[in-house]
């Protein structure tokens, strides 16, 4: 039968190498006839089209194949067919073959060293597999390319492939890569997209880069890469003159951006997230007259602002977030015509927000939450037509609502929270018809509280001194939102019974770093008479003295994305609370201990988690090298989540640990899921 099937396919290569000589095609040689019978043989012994073989169908319309006029096969694409197992050597007899995807299969091993024999391919994508290594024979594929090899577990770099001198794209993301960038990477010299990103390669970015004169597109994020001593982003990638993406986001870099990266003119994405880099904005990035995107955040960047950061006419993306940026917000940045994202949450700008800033006129996101700005939020701020997310929590501002936002029609979350904003809720706002998402908390608001949009699905008003009927449309919402705090509540206290025969029902308790009244009613009530499913843990009452209030204290003023804001304490004779910002999505230890939870934790997710906590510089202490914060154990019920990201429940609860153990002790695991109609505090054990 086999002979048969093989006389089939050698009878069909013959004919049509026949009718194609009819045409005016110089007529096929015998050795033409022995290398389509070669290839014939090599399809069978493939094995990824038996069933087509015994149905005698033309190879030429098997799945994925695509042949030339003389019936030699010039394209394989079976990207995501489901192929497992290994790649057989037949794969090295289509000697004609120039592009080959066996992308998103089950395949593994080894790739066959008979793949050297395909000296016209040009284009290999193996991305998303098993293989575990690349043969020696590989570099004599001089014709290739493009190398797709991601998502495969190759843990090492393979050294022949910077013999390959025509590769122009070589993609190794998600390879389990490790150790250092080989320093032979620089005689792959006509790279022009470079991607090692997520592996954990470590050490300097070698020198030799700066050979790589056509790369267009160097990412290397996600690894733990850092630099000489003093660590810095070396300064020879200014060589890399044609480069309009470079990605070193979350790696070890520290020092000073180096000014070098301003002869980068071609440069359209930069992007130094996640890093230690410190010291100010060089003026050099602002003369890049084609960057685009421009993703500074979670730095140690510190400073002002640079003026001539209005040359960068063509800036879309400005991220600036979690630095320690310290200047007004300049004027110059308010001519940038283009810039549609503005971020710059979580540093020390001061001063006003300026009334330019209607010239933004392409603006659509705008954070300038957790700062020290003051004054009223201009009225300007309604001529912004395209604007959906503005964020202002956490400053310092005054003044009145001012009735232009409810001009902003497109207008869909809305942060006002944590300032000393007074007055009226404006009745405008009842035309923010998209609003999905409003948090006025924690402000001088007063009277009544006006329509508001039928979609919100997020609605905050508390601690205000708002009246009156809560209208038809919010009556869905929790009250809560209108009258409780969304903050954690922690007592420090050993006996819940004791606590409910000491204090009388409705007297507020009082303490350090609050800026509201919290009736004890409330907190009964947020907690369900503190019923143990809101326990996060048991430890031993601390002592509660001066130095215990101005650690208190320092603790409040701490602002971290990996920490949980801690608002301050409450006392009442022998009754304390710790009070935490709100967080609606539970610990860790919970999402680990619910098996739905768990399969929607999936490793990915786990290994960002671990990230976070442990060997980058992002974890827990990194911001805190010169703050007098002792960095202890800690175990997963005291990470709780965000909706969008992590948080460690607190900095300080390691300190208030059993003075019976020389080390932190486990919290409880009861950090459970909030309801959405009573569940708002939750507390700890002492």
């Amino acid at each position: 039968m086999a002979s048969y099937v093989y006389s089939y396919i050698a009878i069909t290569f013959c004919s049509i190498s026949l009718i194609v000589s009819t045409s005016g095609i110089p007529k096929a040689t015998e050795g033409d006839s022995e290398s389509l019978a070669a290839e014939a043989e090599a399809l069978m012994g493939i094995g990824w089209w038996s069933n087509y073989i015994e149905e005698s169908v033309d190879h030429c319309r098997w799945p994925g194949v695509r042949c030339d006029a003389a019936g030699s096969v010039v394209e394989i694409d079976l990207g995501g067919h489901g192929l497992v197992g290994s790649i057989t050597p037949h794969i090295g007899a289509l000697s004609k073959l120039r592009f080959l995807n066996l992308s998103r299969n089950n395949l593994t091993g080894e790739l066959p060293p008979s793949l050297g024999n395909l000296t016209r391919l040009s284009v290999l994508d193996v991305s998303r597999n098993g293989i575990e290594s690349i043969p020696m024979e590989f570099q004599n594929m001089r014709n290739l390319t493009r190398l797709i090899m991601d998502s495969n577990p190759l843990h090492s770099i393979p050294p022949q492939i910077w013999s390959l001198r025509k590769l122009r794209t070589l993609s190794l993301r998600h390879c389990m890569l490790r150790g250092s960038i080989p320093p032979n990477i620089g005689n792959a010299r006509s790279l022009v997209n470079l991607d090692l990103s997520f592996n954990t390669l470590v050490g300097p970015i070698p020198p030799s880069i700066g050979n790589l004169t056509n790369l267009a597109s160097f990412v290397l994020e996600s690894n733990h890469l850092s630099g000489t001593i003093p660590l810095e982003i070396p300064s020879f990638l200014g060589l890399l003159t044609s480069l309009n993406r470079l990605y070193l986001d979350s790696n070890h870099f520290e020092g000073f951006i180096p000014s070098d990266i301003g002869n980068l003119t071609s440069l359209t994405v930069l992007w130094l997230t996640n890093n230690m880099l410190t010291g100010p904005i060089p003026s050099s990035l602002c003369y890049l007259p084609n960057l685009q995107r421009l993703y500074l955040e979670r730095n140690l960047l510190n400073g002002s602002m640079p003026h001539e950061i209005g040359n960068m006419k063509k800036l879309e993306y400005l991220y600036l977030d979690s630095n320690h940026i310290s200047s007004p917000i300049p004027s110059s940045l308010l001519g940038l015509p283009s810039l549609s994202r503005l971020s710059m949450s979580m540093n020390m700008l001061e001063g006003t927000i300026p009334y330019e800033i209607e010239s933004l006129k392409a603006l659509e996101y705008l954070d300038l939450s957790h700062n020290k700005l003051n004054g009223p939020i201009p009225t300007q701020i309604g001529n912004l037509p395209s604007l959906w997310s503005l964020r202002l929590g956490y400053n310092q501002l005054s003044g009145r609502i001012p009735l232009q936002i409810g001009a902003l029609s497109t207008l869909s979350y809305l942060d006002l929270s944590h300032n000393f904003i007074n007055g009226v809720i404006a009745s405008s706002m009842g035309n923010l018809t998209q609003l999905t998402f409003l948090d006025l908390s924690e402000n001088n608001l007063t009277g009544m509280i006006p329509r508001l949009s039928y979609h919100l699905q997020h609605l905050n008003l508390s601690f205000n001194s708002l009246s009156g009927p809560i209208p038809d449309e919010l009556q869905q919402i929790p009250t809560q939102s209108f009258t409780g705090t969304r903050a954690y509540v922690v007592p420090l206290q050993a006996s819940l019974v004791a606590l409910h025969q000491q204090h009388q029902p409705g007297k507020p308790i009082l303490g350090v770093g609050l800026r509201r009244k919290i009736a004890f009613d409330d907190i009964i009530r947020a907690t369900d008479n503190f019923d143990i499913k809101h326990c996060i843990g048991t430890a031993e009452q601390p002592a509660f003295d001066k130095s215990f209030q101005n650690e208190i204290k320092f603790l409040s003023e701490i602002r971290h994305r990996n920490i949980v804001k801690l608002h301050g304490f409450c006392l009442h004779n022998r009754c304390m609370f710790l009070v935490y910002q709100y967080l609606e999505n539970g610990s860790l230890f919970y999402a680990l201990g619910i098996d739905e939870e768990a399969v929607e934790l999936d490793w990915s997710k786990r290994v960002n988690i671990v990230k976070e906590f442990t060997g980058t510089p992002h974890g827990i202490g990194a911001p805190f090298r010169s703050s007098p914060m002792i960095n202890e154990g800690r175990s997963v019920s005291s990470v709780v989540f965000w909706p969008s990201f992590l948080s460690l429940l607190d900095s300080c609860l390691a300190r208030l640990r059993s003075p019976r153990t020389s080390h932190s002790a486990r919290s409880a695991p009861c950090f459970g899921e909030f309801k959405s109609s009573s569940d708002i505090l939750t507390f700890l054990l002492f």
